[in-house]
């Protein structure tokens, strides 16, 4: 059911259906000329993308980990932001969940983005290694923030 039509045409007289039809039905022949030529030529996406073209990710975040994301006035956001020259959002959508949109120019930016996100929201695992700071040391051993 079309509700509207949007054409380029100036006339005082208006145009009738069946103008209309036919304009309908030839851009359409036309468009899929188009991508049929277009899936000719292109039959996959080049893999990988060069690196500089830009990247677009959504994440979704468990909830336990969109205040380690915000944290006071949302400075991890924007720090990860100046570091990754990467654009950050936290979106909710209409389900109730919250997501991560991470958008960056290219793609050193977006590894640079992507690996402080999930410094702060990845799971720890034993043998991996992590950049810290030392906050205590004990007899037994030491106290290291990694987050």
């Amino acid at each position: 059911r079309v509700t509207a039509l949007q054409m380029d045409v100036s006339t005082t007289e208006g145009i009738s259906e069946e103008i209309m039809t036919e304009a309908i039905n030839k851009g359409t022949k036309g468009l899929q000329s188009i991508l049929a030529h277009m899936r000719a030529q292109i039959n996959s996406p080049r893999y990988p993308p060069r690196e500089n073209v830009p990247r677009t990710i959504m994440i979704d975040l468990d909830p336990l980990f969109v205040s380690l994301l915000i944290s006071q006035q949302g400075a991890n956001l924007k720090r990860i932001e100046r570091y990754s020259d990467s654009a950050l959002r936290l979106i909710d959508d209409a389900h109730g969940r919250t997501r991560l949109l991470i958008e960056s120019p290219d793609l050193h930016s977006f590894d640079r983005a992507y690996e402080k996100v999930f410094e702060l929201i990845g799971e720890i695992k034993a043998g991996d290694r992590y950049m810290g700071r030392v906050k205590v040391l004990l007899q037994a051993g030491a106290l290291i923030e990694i987050l």
